[in-house]
């Protein structure tokens, strides 16, 4: 899963205008959780390989929302429409695993989705976003998260830029 996350962190994110295409470690992870699943599909039949499978997938959908999220928070810089195309990589992502799975994994969704959305609060939302938001995601997470939004919101102030940053 490093590399998944790596993958991640490496997309370009600091998009001037939305991309048409999703990014590539799309492509490369929906054709290695093919793989995976095809390779559990004769088995399904069977009720308890059944059930493995739909744990399976849930184990798979949780890992993956977590690296699309540490993948995220270790981008350097985020535009608008890279914030918009980071979402809809996150949902293509999720969506082959539940398609693959034939299941829904709603909290994995918010879980990423969630953070996402972090990189569009005003400066006023951010300290309550952390405090409410700090038992979900890591210290790392959050801080880089900070990082990134101070770095786009022009008003900020060092004195707010350092209060963050402890």
């Amino acid at each position: 899963m490093d590399a998944l996350v790596s993958a991640i962190s490496a997309s370009k994110y600091d998009l001037k205008e939305m991309e048409t295409d999703n990014s590539p470690f799309i492509d490369f992870a929906a054709k290695e959780f093919q793989s995976f699943f095809s390779k559990l599909n004769p088995l399904k039949k069977d009720y308890l390989v059944h059930k493995l499978y739909e744990q399976l997938g849930d184990c798979l959908s949780q890992i993956v929302s977590w690296c699309m999220v540490e993948g995220f928070s270790r981008i350097k810089k985020c535009t608008n429409e890279g914030r918009a195309c980071m979402q809809l990589d996150a949902n293509l992502l999720l969506a082959t695993i539940e398609k693959l799975s034939e299941r829904k994994y709603a909290n994995h969704q918010i879980f990423v989705q969630e953070y996402i959305k972090a990189y569009y609060l005003q400066e006023h939302e951010v300290e309550n976003w952390v405090k409410s938001h700090r038992t979900i995601y890591t210290i790392k997470q959050l801080s880089q998260l900070v990082q990134l939004l101070m770095q786009a919101i022009p008003s900020s102030n060092k004195k707010l830029r350092l209060k963050y940053q402890q």
